[in-house]
């Protein structure tokens, strides 16, 4: 869904930040339409549900990383310093808005909920869809290195970056994300690129 209203904006950020704080438990009808200061029947002439503003919330997040990618499609032999843009755009996204990463990172919450798991499921595979192109276009220009499969990269790409956010919110964003990020891009430079 796009164009969201004012109120919706609104109704899904302070169901982050509920989620943030006291987990997916945490975020009820009730809760909600508290924090906001309306009634639960006026929460509903918003959304529907629950559900209805969880899939708002990563629908928001979906859009907010597509610019990336169609920039990272445009070009036939993207550069490693694309794809670095690329991941360290992702991170200083999340660190701008670290509640974020309580629902983008938590996708075993939704596994009782077809809708969602369908949402998170299709956002990952967009992500990882985006990563294997560029990975196999730098391989057919020979910046990549190609004794390694361009899916294994991948897996890996998108593992480093899932642990290093969940150590990141682990320790209470203790760190600075982006940086930290810096640095172990480097490290799968080097990984990428330095064949045997």
């Amino acid at each position: 869904m796009e164009g969201w209203t004012e109120r919706q904006q609104e109704i899904m950020d302070q169901a982050v930040f509920l989620i943030a704080e006291n987990g997916i438990q945490g975020l009820t009808v009730r809760n909600l339409a508290k924090r906001i200061g309306v009634s639960e029947p006026a929460l509903y002439r918003h959304f529907r549900s629950k559900t209805d503003i969880l899939l708002g919330i990563l629908d928001h997040f979906a859009l907010a990383s597509e610019g990336m990618r169609e920039m990272l499609s445009r070009t036939d032999c993207p550069s490693l310093e694309q794809l670095e843009a690329f991941l360290v755009s992702t991170l200083k996204k999340f660190q701008e808005r670290p509640e974020i990463t309580a629902v983008i990172f938590a996708e075993e919450i939704f596994q009782n909920e077809p809708r969602l798991t369908e949402k998170v499921a299709n956002i990952m595979r967009k992500h990882q869809e985006s990563l294997l192109t560029v990975l196999t276009r730098g391989q057919a220009c020979g910046m990549i290195r190609s004794d390694v499969s361009a899916e294994g990269m991948t897996l890996l790409i998108q593992g480093s970056i899932r642990l290093l956010v969940s150590r990141w919110r682990m320790t209470g964003y203790g760190f600075d994300l982006a940086e930290e990020g810096r640095g172990l891009i480097e490290m799968l430079r080097t990984l990428l690129t330095h064949n045997k």
